[in-house]
């Protein structure tokens, strides 16, 4: 038993050919992100229930901002570094 992202990343596209797979809780479960797992089984049991929540998107929200931070800082240690070569000692 793997998750879809697990299976996307361990397992070699073409190299293993399940029968079954089996997707429970799939309304947590965003399409592109099982697709890997679909794609390497001969058949697909999808399983949920729709009055969950679908999939948050807090996670992907939270480390778009942190990039973007860590860019901009970045952007502003090279700003300051240049200014500190461009002035005299």
């Amino acid at each position: 038993m793997m998750s879809p992202l697990s299976v996307a990343q361990y397992l070699e596209p073409g190299r293993l050919v399940v029968d079954l797979v089996v997707m429970d809780e799939a309304s947590q479960l965003k399409p592109e992100d099982a697709l890997g797992a679909i794609a390497r089984g001969g058949q697909l049991v999808v399983v949920g229930d729709p009055k969950q929540l679908p999939p948050t998107t807090f996670f992907e929200r939270w480390n778009l901002h942190s990039l973007e931070t860590k860019a901009r800082t970045r952007a502003e240690l090279r700003s300051m570094d240049s200014r500190e070569r461009l002035s005299p000692p």
